[in-house]
């Protein structure tokens, strides 16, 4: 983005025959890094926006306004405090850097004219708003900048303001020294290594590097090219092309133009700006004046970001969905291709069904004439030595069943799993083309309706049940049983599944002892040997044993391993 100091130079231009004498009547801070200047000057409203924002910091007038906050943030009231009702005397930019100030005359606490300070910065993530007193030193900034920040600036209420340090760069309006550039640092050593567009960039107050590029190309130069290698030609193409150009910047003939980009379905999307106008300009759009070009290429920007953040959500939301969806659809077929062969296994129920004479009780396998093959032959069926014949046939039969309704199942749900992915994949087409809020407000409420999105309302009604749960008295259910056994061990048994687990996983310690009986059901049985530093005796062991036995489906039973 190509906010440089020629861009601002054109806004504070503007802005001089626009708001210089305009009186302040309102101020907005709707963001935490921008506020709003309502300035009223022969019956008209202007919106000047001053935004210190990290990704898009900039100063405009602007046509829209944005929902402000209930209450004011402590900057926007200091703002209120000092410099609302104040009259703008004059709009100062910095030689060509990007620091503007903005000369408001108001009146101090004796009732005397005063004139204050409110400086924009727009520098980067290093941007800032800062108001600052008639002998300069600071009331208040947007963001505070300690010596931890910066050992070189302080930004505090209290603190001197001091200025960016100087770069030192040529002005464009010094169109003498402009023109003797170009050969000068050809014949200095130190600077012939370097690009033409990073060498006009570090040598020319204002430049950005899409300014500094496209004078190049305007003179036929590769950016890239370095100093020494240019020929006598293109050292005189160059020079011209950047006296043109510094020729428009001190005229203040400015051409805001917006470059494009045709992105199909997507619409037409804004690259970049500048004001000052080149032959390679390419498709783009022109505009009348450098506010309205900043205020139009912003409002896009903004209506863009915030579709994308309204989009965000519904994506991840889609693609969970679309997720889920797919991991379905290989379980089904998988499920599909593990059972094609379902009726092999009615074949072979009802081939020994047919032969039951030929099959003896034990045999662990059969050969037999398959009928129901077309080319004939003999088929081998293995049975279960442990079954009689016609239970080895009811085996098959159970066999084909399961594996058919698997079968059966899986293609149906594949189907409805492919409608949904299919649905999915449509829905994620139409959100990524949208390009009104109100279509994407309409995908949500269909999500939402599909099941996809759970409801604020259902949300509510979790919270408030959730809420109610926490609040109603957990009733006392009953509690585990405590023994003592021999030699004075205390023993827990649990006498169902709540208090099995809470005996085995959230009371006992590390040092107690488990005991269950194998590969049945029953209860859990604690014998508590921490209470006595872990150590236990062999009858204490087997009085827990016992219990463990007593307590379980084996209880009968005359051997019971535990």
């Amino acid at each position: 983005m190509a906010f440089d100091g020629i861009v601002v130079s054109g806004v504070v231009w503007e802005l001089s025959g626009i708001i210089e004498g305009s009186r302040i009547t309102k101020i907005y801070q709707a963001e935490k890094d921008e506020i709003l200047l309502v300035c009223h000057k022969n019956g008209e409203n202007y919106k000047l926006l001053i935004s210190c924002s990290p990704a898009n910091p900039r100063i405009h007038l602007q046509r829209r306004s944005k929902e402000n906050p209930m209450v004011a943030p402590p900057f926007c009231m200091i703002l209120r405090k000092h410099i609302q009702g104040g009259r703008i005397n004059k709009i100062i930019q910095s030689g060509y850097d990007r620091v503007i100030t903005l000369k408001i005359e108001t009146y101090n606490e004796m009732g005397d004219t005063v004139v204050k300070n409110l400086i924009a910065e727009i520098m980067g993530r290093h941007s800032n708003i800062i108001l600052t007193g008639p002998s300069g030193v600071i009331y208040d900034a947007i963001k505070h900048v300690d010596d931890r920040t910066s050992s070189i600036r302080e930004i505090l209420p209290a603190r001197p303001y001091l200025p960016p340090p100087s770069q030192n760069k040529i002005s464009p309006d010094d169109l003498e020294s402009i023109g003797a550039l170009i050969s000068d640092a050809i014949n200095t050593e130190a600077m012939r290594s370097t690009g033409a567009a990073k060498f006009l960039l570090s040598s020319i107050s204002g430049f950005s590097p899409l300014l500094s590029k496209k004078v190049c190309r305007a003179a036929n130069v590769d950016p890239e090219t370095r100093l020494c290698s240019l020929t006598e030609a293109e050292s005189s193409r160059l020079t011209d092309a950047l006296l043109r150009v510094c020729r428009n910047i001190a005229e203040h003939s400015y051409k805001p133009f917006i470059f494009t980009e045709d992105c199909g379905s997507s619409g037409v999307k804004y690259c970049d700006f500048h004001c000052i106008e080149t032959p390679d300009s390419g498709a783009g759009a022109s505009f009348s004046s450098v506010n309205l070009m900043l205020d139009e290429f912003f409002s896009k920007r903004d209506t863009e970001d915030r579709l994308r953040q309204k989009k965000a959500s519904l994506v991840k939301c889609i693609n969970t969905a679309i997720a889920r969806t797919e991991r379905k659809t290989g379980i089904y077929e998988t499920d599909i291709s593990g059972s094609e062969d379902f009726d092999d296994y009615r074949i072979k129920g009802e081939l020994i069904t047919a032969n039951l004479y030929k099959i003896g009780r034990g045999d662990k396998e059969v050969c037999l004439e398959n009928y129901y093959s077309e080319n004939g032959g003999n088929i081998i069926i293995g049975l279960d030595e442990n079954l009689s014949p016609a239970a080895n046939a009811q085996l098959y039969f159970k066999r084909y069943r399961k594996k058919r309704s698997t079968h059966e199942n899986a293609e149906k749900n594949l189907g409805e799993a492919l409608s949904e992915l299919a649905y999915l994949k449509s829905v994620e087409t139409l959100l990524e083309n949208c390009t009104e809020s109100a279509d994407i407000s309409e995908i949500r409420e269909e999500l939402t309706s599909e099941g996809y999105i759970i409801s604020n309302s259902v949300k509510k009604a979790r919270r408030s049940d959730a809420k109610a749960r926490k609040n109603t008295p957990r009733q006392t259910g009953s509690k585990h049983s405590v023994i003592t056994v021999s030699d004075g061990y205390e023993v827990w048994i649990g006498k169902n599944n709540t208090q099995n687990d809470l005996i085995t996983t959230r009371l006992s310690a590390p040092d107690d002892i488990w005991f269950h009986v194998k590969n049945a059901p029953g209860s859990h049985v604690i014998l508590r040997t921490s209470l006595r530093g872990g150590e236990f005796t062999k009858a204490s062991v087997e009085d827990a044993a016992k219990l463990a036995a007593l307590n379980s489906s084996q209880k009968s039973s005359s051997k019971v391993e535990v």
